[in-house]
């Protein structure tokens, strides 16, 4: 799955992969019936725009039952200056609306707990869930009024959490294999994983171990939590889920052989080979999540070779140094509403080299023509440092380009954290509508970065690394 990272100020829209969460309490994990509480936020959000959304994504496994026993607990703070009629959150699930509030109708203390029963007939099973807050809210009276007023603030805090309960939790299958060990809720959002080798291994399954590693962060290349470990012998550390590596003399020559089972604390998965041209081909079928997604069982026999086969989700490094957005996993963004808009993207310099000193990022985007010029402009920014901007006029409305130089001091980091900010400006207008369909400024998914080849390493680490922990 290509994970993308959007903060947007004043409309926000946080999507929140569940990867990407600290803080999950599991109860009943081994009993058919469990529950789970998922951190919505990993850092507490404010909201301070007439109109605000935050969302919270999350994936239930496909095989889970859920009862009717879940709810929200949305831990909130907001301004004492908030205007009782014109302040209202509300909460939906998947598109469905559940319930809406006045703001301090929830409490008569500015720090508070919402929390609200959710059915079990708006959450999906086997795909993305989207629970949004939405939120209006007022300080001042007058048109306009609270556009940038630091008074006029909700802020919901990283206490807040979604509980769901389960009436059967999933059992893991080849076909979902990958998302129960790195994007399976019931991992407390620290995706560790325990590479099992057999003693004095070859150099045959040390490779294949390197390349199953190699080819789970190819997949989730923007994900920072993937944290393995090896040893010669199963270590029995709770939360830890185990792939093991070796050869199995009852498969037939040339074959190798995947399967997966639920060891009731953990998932453990295993690569088998009758020989080094099976283990082999096990080792390529695993690494190629497009096959695995195919097999519905928890167990497969690989007697084909599909070594030679384009991973579509692998990164292709270019010897030139020219990307498209596209080619990290970004897709055509749309800012869309009045004032402040704004997106965050993040891209990691190719093969772990220090880019060359004209490296630059060219933006290509278009926009409404109802946009006033004097005011629209498009920022570009660098870890919040501001490096250019244009204007959002007539001249540029259905094609706009902007070039920005990448300044050398951020070129000696592995990663290249740019904000574009907009600010779509329409005139006067009544602040209580969002206007998406009026202002919008695109950024479209063909936009550059240079990376300008280089020969010097960026700063080193080994924190992503299998870790030996007892292998001597």
């Amino acid at each position: 799955m290509k994970q993308m990272k959007h903060a947007l100020k004043g409309i926000i829209s946080l999507l929140i992969c569940l990867v990407c969460i600290c803080g999950i309490h599991i109860t009943g994990f081994a009993a058919q019936k469990s529950s789970m509480d998922l951190q919505m936020f990993e850092k507490t959000v404010k909201l301070d725009m007439p109109k605000n959304t935050a969302s919270f994504w999350f994936l239930l496994p496909d095989g889970t039952v859920v009862d009717d026993q879940s709810y929200m607990n949305l831990d909130l703070k907001f301004s004492e200056t908030l205007i009782y009629e014109r302040s209202s959150i509300t909460l939906e699930m998947n598109g469905t609306v559940i319930e809406t509030k006045w703001i301090l109708d929830i409490d008569d203390q500015t720090t508070c707990t919402w929390k609200v029963k959710i059915p079990e007939d708006v959450l999906k099973i086997g795909e993305l869930n989207e629970l949004k807050i939405i939120t209006t809210q007022r300080s001042i009276e007058g048109d306009c009024a609270d556009i940038d007023n630091p008074s006029n603030w909700v802020s919901l805090l990283n206490t807040s959490y979604l509980h769901v309960s389960i009436a059967e939790k999933a059992s893991p299958k080849l076909s979902n294999l990958y998302a129960f060990f790195y994007e399976n809720p019931a991992d407390k959002g620290v995706l560790e994983t325990e590479f099992i080798v057999p003693e004095q291994a070859d150099a045959t399954v040390k490779a294949g171990m390197l390349k199953t590693a190699s080819a789970v962060g190819s997949y989730y290349p923007y994900n920072d939590k993937l944290i393995s470990h090896v040893s010669e012998k199963e270590v029995s550390q709770k939360g830890e889920h185990k792939i093991a590596f070796g050869y199995d003399d009852t498969l037939k020559s040339g074959s190798g052989s995947i399967s997966v089972e639920d060891q009731g604390t953990y998932y453990k998965a295993d690569i088998m080979g009758k020989d080094q041209e099976g283990f082999d081909k096990a080792v390529a079928f695993f690494s190629a999540n497009e096959f695995m997604k195919q097999i519905s069982r928890s167990s497969v026999v690989v007697t084909s070779d599909i070594r030679d086969r384009v991973l579509k989700h692998e990164f292709k490094k270019n010897e030139a140094g020219y990307y498209q957005f596209s080619d990290f996993g970004y897709q055509t963004v749309n800012l869309a509403g009045a004032f402040h808009q704004s997106a965050n993207f993040t891209f990691q310099q190719p093969g772990g080299v220090r880019s060359g000193d004209d490296s630059y990022v060219l933006i290509r985007f278009r926009h409404s023509k109802a946009l006033e010029a004097d005011h629209s402009l498009l920022t570009v920014y660098c870890d919040s440092e501001a490096l250019d901007s244009v204007k959002l006029s007539s001249s540029n409305a259905d094609y706009g380009e902007l070039k920005v130089k990448i300044p050398v001091k951020y070129l000696k980091e592995d990663t290249i954290n740019l904000n574009i900010d907009c600010y779509n400006y329409l005139g006067k207008i009544d602040c209580s509508k969002d206007y998406y369909d009026t202002a919008w400024t695109v950024i479209d998914e063909t936009s550059n970065i240079y990376f300008e080849p280089g020969n010097i390493g960026v700063t080193p680490s080994l924190y992503h690394t299998p870790a030996f922990n007892n292998l001597t």
